[in-house]
């Protein structure tokens, strides 16, 4: 074959060389349960062979409702009790899969973003097939979809993508120019803003003191000046920092405690400006441009993205309080208006209360006595204004001005504040999405935990392993969770977290919660849907395309020996497809190196399930997919008088006119043509 590229014959020719990678009875199948009778179902399995049975409901919420209509809560007691029986005298395991609905352990919805509604709503759909892996099943492996929040495939792995040296990854050219990092609320879990990385804000150029700094205002004694709105917000976010309810310190005490580096988000910065026009001198800048220069200044990516959202706000806080700030002004001046118009109209009533004169000369007396020229008292006609009306007039005038500006500039300082708010709120989408998958898989775990005793206590005849979540990666285009690298970084978050539980809250040593925890959550590691990352993976300038294959074919089996040797992996997805799809593909007639994955985990003492997840586009039920797995473990099947070492070798087991994988299957499995066969590992 061209070099670097693998699949079938590769695989192939290694298998049956040597003892076997696993066993038969370690290789099983995925049943999806429809509507009907899951017993009947489970023994169509087993009489195909299957050492391993993984079962899935893949509805949603209450039966004949989600899709697919099927899930475990339709699965009565006395069904789950005889499936265990079945399972117990066929010598046969039995695993579960979580519905494929429940999408992921952070409540990430893409209609509706973040909701804790939609997360427990996921964690019962879970729930629901550990109660059936605790009832029906032999514990062990509970399978859960990953896809915990959006994230760009190609960027570096600082930011939340993969990196080696320049991009190994890239869903479209110069993916990197318009990846987006997204913010969340931290109190409602909606995505506030969506950074990209081609965006551009316009930013103020602030002038120098000299010394490299930015100069600031200050007061007559040299001392610096305070934005009073950033410093209320600098004062509450301590207040919440710190616990300190409003009653126990007053505002000016916190201030004056804080250290001037403390206050400097507060300082007045004074903007350089043009002399000729007095125009304020900005400059744009990217945000690649800006993340630059912040990791220079020693920032994380998290704080690159915090850092170019808040000056995005900047530029409305600043807008919004300049406009509250301007009609402030007017306020204040409306009351005073108020006030002046409302001393002269009492004088003016006091001294025509007590005028004897006429009231042309009491006009004009009201005027001369408060330096108010007659000419601009005087109407169309000449006449002398009525003081008493003018000065009721100019007080109505100026209450509209006090509402106006009042309303105005109420209005630009709650939006100011609302502004800061969103900013001292947002969090980037990981921090959110992590912290909530984790709190999700302590849940989980600790009922795992819970039923595998109950399990163990009520079904003295089975062996019933720890019931596991073993998330799986699940398509690149599904976001956080796929990737191999960050699978196990949230599998280890969960375990650390799941161990400091069962110390504090249930009292167990740390080595003895360590264990439990290791058991309880693990990985489903699925070839097929690993192979994907293939058809973004870059290319190299001139490199053919067999060798770009051979060096993902080495990223792939790297990985996978990294999560075999931190014994993360507690269940294989064994399916096959050419690197674009998940076609499910039987094992070898795809090119995912899936005889090397066999021998990486053979190499690391892996002895847990293998379940085959290909072949359906051969045989009614994944048959040729399930025999295809047998024969590349080495675990060969076959019929009396027809097995691959015959003539033709890999060929003929391969071959639809007599094959022995054909024979095995028209034979053992009982399909036409054939007679009824077994089978030795």
């Amino acid at each position: 074959m061209a070099d670097g590229y693998y699949g079938i014959d590769e695989g192939f020719e290694n298998a049956n060389k040597g003892d076997p990678l696993f066993s038969v009875k370690q290789i099983g199948t995925t049943h999806a349960i429809t509507e009907g009778n899951a017993l009947t179902q489970l023994k169509a399995e087993i009489f195909r062979g299957a050492g391993n049975i993984e079962m899935s409901a893949n509805g949603y919420g209450r039966p004949g409702q989600g899709l697919g209509k099927m899930t475990f809560e339709a699965i009565d007691p006395l069904q789950r009790q005889a499936i265990a029986e079945l399972a117990r005298i066929n010598e046969v395991n039995i695993t579960t899969h979580a519905t494929f609905q429940a999408g992921n352990l952070s409540g990430f919805n893409p209609q509706s973003g973040f909701s804790q509604q939609y997360r427990k709503s996921n964690i019962d759909e879970i729930k629901k097939a550990i109660d059936f892996s605790a009832e029906a099943a032999n514990g062990g492996s509970v399978v859960v979809h990953t896809g915990e929040f959006p994230r760009p495939i190609g960027v570096d792995k600082s930011e939340g993508g993969y990196k080696n040296g320049k991009y190994e990854f890239e869903s479209f050219a110069d993916e990197e120019k318009e990846a987006q990092f997204y913010l969340v609320n931290e109190k409602t879990g909606d995505i506030i803003k969506s950074v990209k990385s081609n965006e551009v804000i316009v930013r103020p150029i602030y002038r120098d003191d000299g010394n490299g700094q930015e100069e600031i205002l200050r007061d007559e004694n040299n001392r610096p000046m305070y934005d009073d709105v950033f410093r209320e917000d600098i004062i509450i976010r301590y207040r919440q920092k710190h616990q300190i309810p409003e009653n126990e310190k007053d505002d000016n005490a916190i201030w004056q405690s804080l250290s001037e580096d403390q206050r400097k988000e507060a300082h007045i910065k004074i903007f350089d400006y043009d002399p000729q026009t007095g125009n304020i001198k900005t400059k744009p800048i990217t945000f690649e441009e800006y993340k630059e220069e912040e990791y220079a200044k020693g920032k994380d990516l998290k704080g690159v993205i915090k850092g170019f959202f808040k000056e995005q706000m900047q530029g409305q806080i600043q807008n919004a309080l300049g406009s509250a700030r301007q009609f402030e002004q007017e306020y204040k001046r409306g009351l005073d208006e108020i006030k002046e118009a409302k001393e002269s109209y009492q004088a003016a009533k006091k001294l025509k209360d007590n005028w004897n004169g006429t009231d042309q000369q009491w006009r004009e007396s009201v005027f001369t006595q408060m330096n108010i020229p007659l000419s601009k008292v005087k109407n169309a006609n000449g006449e002398l204004a009525d003081p008493l009306e003018l000065f009721s007039d100019q007080a109505r005038q100026a209450e509209r001005k006090v509402l106006y500006g009042r309303e105005t500039g109420i209005s630009g300082r709650k939006q100011a504040k609302e502004l800061l708010r969103q900013i001292n709120e947002a969090q980037t989408i990981d921090e959110y999405a992590i912290k909530n998958s984790i709190n999700t898989m302590v849940e989980l775990g600790k009922y795992a935990i819970k039923q595998t005793e109950s399990a163990r206590h009520d079904r003295k005849h089975d062996t019933i392993k720890q019931i596991a979540l073993t998330l799986e990666n699940i398509f690149p285009e599904n976001g956080y969770g796929s990737h191999p690298e960050e699978l196990a970084e949230l599998v280890k978050k969960g375990r650390k977290a799941l161990r400091e539980n069962l110390v504090e809250a249930e009292g167990m040593s740390n080595s003895e919660a360590k264990e439990l925890a290791d058991d309880t959550l693990k990985i489903t590691l699925d070839t097929g849907h690993l192979n994907i990352w293939r058809k973004y993976f870059k290319a190299k300038e001139g490199e053919s395309k067999a060798k770009t294959d051979k060096r993902f074919k080495k990223w792939y089996t790297q990985q996978v020996d990294k999560l075999a040797e931190e014994g993360l992996i507690g269940n294989m997805h064994i399916a096959d497809n050419l690197g674009w799809d998940d076609a499910h593909l039987a094992a070898g007639t795809g090119n995912a190196p899936v005889r090397e994955v066999m021998e990486i985990l053979k190499k690391h003492g892996y002895d847990d399930v293998v379940t085959s997840e290909g072949g359906f586009d051969r045989g009614p039920s994944g048959e040729f997919g399930l025999q295809s797995t047998w024969h590349m473990a080495g675990a060969t099947a076959f019929k009396a008088g027809s097995y691959a070492g015959q003539p033709g070798g890999d060929e003929a087991w391969l071959n639809p006119n007599g094959g022995a994988l054909y024979n095995v299957m028209e034979g053992y499995h009982g399909a036409p043509g054939g007679d009824q066969g077994g089978y030795s590992t």
